[in-house]
């Protein structure tokens, strides 16, 4: 049998499917990689959301807060006065 036939009947279609082989994972490994920064994107996002609600709960529990210790203040002010006005008279 001749060596061009050989080839021709072996190696040939060998090298074809190789080929193949290596053109799907590709197309594949492709596919996944687009899908996994997809996915990574809306991690980002998703986190970026996350700091702004937390940053704004985070706001909002000050402010809270700071409206309770002014509450505060101004009732330990007014029986600080009234103590003032007893000692005082």
């Amino acid at each position: 049998m001749p060596d061009w036939l050989i080839q021709v009947v072996i190696q040939y279609p060998i090298v074809v499917i190789v080929g193949f082989v290596a053109w799907y994972a590709h197309r594949e490994l492709k596919a996944q990689t687009k899908q996994y920064l997809q996915r990574e994107d809306q991690w980002s996002a998703d986190v970026g959301q996350a700091r702004r609600e937390l940053s704004e709960f985070k706001n909002q529990m000050i402010e809270q807060s700071a409206a309770v210790l002014r509450g505060e203040l101004k009732r330990l002010a007014k029986v600080v006065d009234e103590l003032n006005k007893r000692l005082g008279a």
